[in-house]
């Protein structure tokens, strides 16, 4: 029986990564899904990416991340320096003797004594009035200010659209390539997700929200509930809100996507310092392990593999990390999950406990939907659960939840005493399974037909 790790990898496909041997380097160190972030990526590239991922398996799953709203200082000839006390004047529209910047009616939203953040923080400004369409601000924390960098008003609602129309031609683009997710950015409220979900709706692909701001803290009960999956995008996050609360934060989110069924991809810095050195920091190394701890599905890496200089390392060193910490880590056991039926809570629940009392080497699930895979996911079980699916992007989709290993099946039998046959042999041929081992099957009405269910311990 062949090692795996649990924990999912989700990487950002880039320069770096562009070489098909690095790619299948990468995937052979435990990358489950790439990811495309649309700040950087054109239609082109878009649909190159999906290509070549194909191209070398078609088991990864593919994340398209939206670029989202996002406020930046437009073009201006050279770096301006700024100290504590100075006046910054900020225009809402194009303007030759000010800085201005590509939101136009942010000079109506934003009120006197909003404190803007600067190019992620870095330089921290304080609206004190107004002056037609401009912000008249004093200079709070100082620094060197360049062109294209972002500004963030801290607590204040934005009136933007759920989607950019490059977001719409991009999802529309990933719809059409066959992309398994939509990372959709800057999540405030359910209305946002719907308004992504109208778009996909017909289709396969499914939708991650961002959590990545005040708004989406607030909310984030109704945007776990309409959502298939969370990312914790602690860089954005960390802007919007006192850096000291992201830590908690995290285990706040992770714990409740842990109790609804939805898988939760922890992202930025993870390996931050390996996009320059070989080796990572204690720190990053303690943060991987932490995020696995609290109970991520998935970690991502950004820049790491994108435009870093070791992309297989940064992936083989997370996985390393992650196969030594899932040692310690304890199966739990949860409340009924919301996604499912009671009937599979049932399921999902005598799977634990035969697990935690009867000597198990491996679970085994027939899904149509994947949802009892992703119920028994959340137990954390110390047992591989391998989910059989006769649908590629059911597959895939699974690709982000942690323990759970999906595989396709030409098509299940309806008989109950063949499809354990089926199930037991097609795990063992691919290497899950050993003789002599006692595993769990489990298949649903789904598959067997009304008020038919499956649920037997079988020895191989």
């Amino acid at each position: 029986m062949v090692k795996r790790i649990k924990t999912k990898i989700v990487c950002t496909i880039g320069p770096s990564s562009w070489n098909r041997t690095v790619l299948k380097s990468m995937v052979s160190s435990g990358m489950t899904a790439a990811r495309v972030n649309a700040s950087f990526a054109d239609e082109q590239e878009i649909k190159r990416v999906y290509k070549t991922i194909r191209e070398i398996s078609p088991n990864i799953a593919l994340i398209l991340d939206t670029k989202g709203h996002k406020i930046r200082l437009c073009d201006f000839p050279s770096p301006i320096y700024l100290k504590k006390g100075d006046i910054l004047v900020i225009d809402s529209q194009p303007n030759e003797k000010y800085l201005w910047v590509n939101y136009k009616t942010l000079y109506k939203e934003v009120p006197a004594g909003t404190v803007l953040l600067l190019d992620e923080g870095k330089i921290e400004v304080k609206v004190e009035g107004k002056d037609e369409t401009r912000l008249v601000c004093k200079v709070m924390v100082g620094g060197v200010l360049t062109r294209g960098k972002t500004v963030t008003p801290v607590g204040v609602h934005l009136d933007f659209p759920p989607l950019t129309d490059k977001d719409k031609k991009d999802i529309l683009t990933a719809v059409e390539c066959g992309y398994d997710f939509i990372a959709a950015s800057f999540i405030r409220n359910v209305d946002d997700v719907r308004a992504i979900k109208s778009l996909l709706k017909g289709t396969n692909t499914k939708v991650i929200s961002k959590i990545e701001n005040s708004e989406g803290i607030e909310n984030l009960d109704s945007i776990l509930d309409e959502s298939d999956g969370i990312m914790v995008a602690r860089g954005d996050l960390g802007v919007e809100l006192p850096i000291e609360k992201v830590g908690m934060l995290q285990k706040e989110i992770v714990k409740k996507c842990n109790e609804n069924g939805r898988p939760v991809i922890v992202a930025t810095h993870m390996l931050e310092s390996m996009i320059e050195n070989p080796r990572p920091t204690r720190a990053e190394v303690s943060d991987i392990t932490n995020a696995i701890l609290d109970g991520a599905d998935a970690l991502m890496l950004s820049a790491e593999t994108s435009v870093g200089k070791y992309p297989v390392k940064c992936v083989d060193v997370m996985s390393k990390i992650a196969s030594y910490v899932e040692n310690f880590i304890l199966p739990q056991k949860f409340n009924n999950c919301k996604i499912a039926k009671s009937t599979t809570n049932a399921i999902a629940n005598g799977i634990y406990e035969i697990c935690q009392t009867s000597d198990i080497k491996a679970v085994i699930i027939g899904t149509i939907s994947g949802i009892t895979a992703r119920v028994v996911s959340r137990y954390r079980l110390r047992q591989n659960v391998i989910a059989f699916t006769e649908d590629e992007y059911v597959k895939r989709s699974l690709q982000i939840t942690k323990g759970v290993f999906p595989e396709v099946i030409k098509k299940f039998s309806q008989d109950k005493k063949r499809i354990i046959d089926q199930l037991v042999k097609s795990a063992y041929e691919k290497g899950y399974i050993n003789k002599g081992d006692n595993v769990i099957v489990s298949v649903g009405e789904s598959i067997l037909g009304r008020e038919q269910k499956l649920l037997e311990v079988v020895k191989v």
